[in-house]
């Protein structure tokens, strides 16, 4: 158990599938043993034995597990392309209207659509649905009529009168009456989809989120009188509701009524005069509408708002900053503010990045104090959860100690030297997290100077320091196309491929990019094809090809990868237009339309 759990958590499937099998046949009758064959086998893409695990698992069991493990084995069936045999196990849950609680019937009645949504049959499931609801036991399930109306929406049918019969049986189902009102809108009915919303208390967040969205469609058509009376119906039942008195901050301000926002921001401080936020909004609004001062003194507030204090001068100084950029004056005060935080936290990388930014913004970009205030960045930014904020200040150093385009003067260019030979120093030193970063800087530096075959030299040593990386090919990879040496990119990525199974569709959607530019157009598609076969988002490697084939001319062949696209993919808007363009270009009208 434990080398499977090791296996799992490393996305070892074959070898987490030839545990969980040996652990099955040890104990042929552990409903878990076989439960964890059948997921073991999934993620491996092993549908036959996931499929005949998960039957013997459900045959073992009784009750509300029996159910969820019909459905488990419905959603493997779902991920393996079997959407007919999905279907046939959500129906035999679903048959009689009394079984399984409402929770779970609703769970299945989502997951039975999901299948036709992929299989892009919602007439099938339409008729099968209203079919089944012409039996009096069944025609109370609310859950069904939603289904019904979904799969009607799906298949291009009208679903009003399906969405109306699932609110009478479930008048408080807020997502049920917000598909109806667009329904309605979408058939011109205005005065009905109104009717339909008062008929809700308004209060709610996601009623007030319906009701906000409902009047900018109103006004968008003209219809502004009845917009904002709904709107003018939202703000007098918001009282000190923070979340909705924000939401209609947004939405005045939104189509340009900036007084009326003025109004809603004041309610909002005296609603919430201790909440930072609602300081920072109504001095936003205030700024925008030329009250600076004022502005400025509400959000002189947050060093005594937020705790502990260093959050507040650090919360103040970023807002300062974001109005800075025309204003040396506010520029000084942000800088004051950032500092007071890091004389308390002086290691702390947020408030060191966002001194950095302050400086980069208002000097030289061979400054050195601007370099040393991303460096301090780089070196505090050390944990996991700082990967971004590593790269952010490797790319900025990058930028000013080699700028692209102002000449480098002699600090940056001493600092460049620096960093080089130390960084050098340290890819060859026993600190594996040092040599990967020190890496990753010399790589940039080499790149930024168009040098690609070195940037790929030391890409190299990074995926021979950590075989175990596969974004470590991937850099390479890149690297060696930068460098025009596809051949080197494709057997990096084949070798990738052999390695890193659990990476399977990006390491394939970028061969097939790869393979593409070297000429070798069979193996392009074969990999696009072999990406596409691993799922919906695998199906993005063709996509891709598709744009390829498009951009160099070859129309006949982007046709035929996209619509390979849509048998992997059905529900992928991108890939169909592209296609009913195509089409389109070509004369065939009716498979276009």
């Amino acid at each position: 158990l434990r080398a499977y759990e090791l296996a799992d958590r490393g996305n070892l499937s074959a070898e987490a599938l030839a545990i969980a099998e040996t652990m099955a046949t040890e104990a042929p009758d552990d409903s878990q043993a076989q439960v964890r064959l059948a997921r073991a086998a999934t993620a491996a893409k092993d549908a036959k034995t996931a499929d005949a695990a998960w039957a013997r698992a459900a045959d073992k069991a009784r009750g509300a597990r029996r159910d969820e493990l019909i459905a488990e084995r419905a959603r493997s069936r779902a991920e393996n392309r079997d959407l007919d045999g999905a279907s046939e196990l959500l129906w035999g849950l679903l048959r009689d209207a009394e079984h399984g609680r409402s929770s779970e019937r609703a769970r299945w009645w989502e997951m039975l659509m999901e299948v036709h949504r992929r299989d892009a049959s919602g007439e099938v499931l339409a008729a099968k649905v209203e079919a089944w609801l012409e039996t009096p036991a069944h025609a109370k399930d609310a859950e069904a009529w939603k289904a019904l109306a979904a799969a009607r929406n799906a298949a291009g049918l009208d679903a009003i009168e399906a969405w109306k019969k699932a609110i009478e049986l479930d008048a408080r189902d807020t997502e049920a009456r917000a598909a109806l009102i667009g329904a309605l809108e979408a058939e011109g009915e205005a005065e009905a989809a109104l009717e339909q919303y008062q008929e809700l208390s308004g209060r709610s967040a996601e009623e007030v989120q319906l009701g906000l969205e409902m009047a900018r469609r109103l006004l968008t058509n003209g219809e502004r009188e009845t917009g904002m009376q709904i709107v003018g119906e939202i703000e007098s039942r918001a009282g000190r509701n923070a979340h909705t008195l924000l939401l209609l901050l947004d939405f005045y301000n939104g189509e340009g009524e900036h007084q009326k926002a003025l109004e809603i921001a004041k309610r909002l401080v005296s609603a919430k005069s201790r909440d930072p936020e609602a300081r920072i909004a109504y001095g936003e609004q205030l700024y925008e509408m030329g009250q600076r001062e004022q502005a400025l003194a509400q959000w002189a507030m947050l060093p005594k708002l937020v705790r502990p204090s260093h959050e507040g001068h650090a919360r103040h100084a970023e807002i300062l900053s974001g109005h800075a950029r025309s204003d040396r004056n506010l520029a000084r005060q942000a800088r004051e503010e950032i500092e007071k935080a890091l004389r308390s936290r002086p290691k702390d990388p947020n408030y060191l990045r966002l001194r950095a930014t302050l400086l980069t913004e208002q000097r030289r970009s061979g400054d050195g104090e601007t370099i040393d205030a991303w460096e301090d960045v780089r070196r505090a930014a050390t944990g996991p959860e700082h990967a971004l904020l590593r790269e952010e200040a490797r790319t900025r150093l990058v930028e000013l100690v080699q700028p692209s385009i102002s000449p480098c003067n002699a600090v940056c260019a001493a600092r460049r030297d620096m960093y080089v030979r130390t960084a050098r120093e340290e890819l060859s030193g026993e600190d594996r997290e040092r040599a990967l970063e020190a890496g990753l800087f010399l790589a940039a530096i080499s790149t930024k100077k168009s040098d690609h075959a070195a940037a790929a030299s030391v890409h190299r040593d990074l995926v021979a320091l950590f075989p175990e990386d596969p974004e470590r090919y991937l850099a390479l990879a890149r690297a060696q196309v930068g460098a025009r040496d596809y051949d080197a990119a494709v057997a990096t990525l084949e070798k990738a491929l052999d390695l890193h199974s659990n990476r399977d569709i990006e390491l394939l959607t970028e061969l097939s990019e790869v393979a593409f530019m070297d000429g070798d157009l069979e193996a392009a598609e074969t990999a696009a094809r072999r990406a596409a076969k691993l799922g919906a988002d695998g199906a993005a490697a063709l996509l891709a090809l598709g744009d390829s084939y498009r951009r160099r001319g070859k129309l006949e062949a982007a046709e035929r990868a996209y619509a390979a696209t849509l048998e992997a993919a059905p529900r992928n808007a991108e890939a169909r237009t592209a296609l009913a363009d195509l089409q389109l270009n070509r004369g065939d009208l009716d498979s276009a339309a």
